[in-house]
């Protein structure tokens, strides 16, 4: 895998002040899969729903994306190229249109609590991409069960831990909340 420098994310807007590089961060804050007790509590009202949350306000995410790596060697990954992260600092993605996500990709959703996810950055240059892992639920490549990291079907996991790159892949700094 590649071993990439984090490169600063780009603006979307002419500021003068650059933050540092520690001073921006982008993670994922929570995975949730449940279906609302009320009525009607059926699998047509499932909420899916993935939380990120960034430290850089007003940044434009190029060259970030979300991967699913399911179990069979498979994945999906949706591009958040030209997105403006939103005032609080939070994107929300969703497998079908609802109020308050960011980002409708049904695809990603595919093995959704059984899959692993990453959330990369792009890099390329005249000769190869790779993909330099910026968060991590799970491990590249395999499914949640052949990790440390519990699957979160039916149930949410949520980051309980503030997030450093440091433990960026502990599956401790989660905390799942089933109904």
């Amino acid at each position: 895998y590649c071993r990439c420098i984090l490169k600063q994310f780009s603006r979307s807007k002419v500021i003068p002040h650059v933050p540092q590089k520690s001073d921006c961060d982008i993670f994922f804050k929570k995975f949730e899969d449940f279906i609302p007790f009320l009525p009607p509590a059926t699998e047509a009202y499932r909420v899916r729903r993935i939380g990120i949350e960034t430290t850089c306000q007003d940044l434009n995410s190029k060259s970030i994306a979300v991967v699913n790596w399911r179990g069979d060697g498979t994945k999906s990954e949706v591009d958040l190229s030209d997105l403006i992260i939103p005032q609080n600092g939070m994107i929300t993605i969703c497998p079908r249109r609802k109020e308050g996500c960011d980002v409708v990709y049904p695809e990603l959703f595919i093995g959704y609590g059984q899959s692993s996810f990453g959330l990369v950055e792009n890099k390329c240059d005249d000769s190869r991409c790779c993909q330099e892992e910026l968060d991590i639920y799970g491990a590249r490549n395999k499914s949640l069960y052949l990790t440390s990291f519990r699957g979160f079907s039916g149930c949410s996991a949520v980051r309980t831990k503030e997030y450093t790159r440091e433990n960026r892949s502990d599956p401790d700094s989660w905390k799942l909340l089933c109904p």
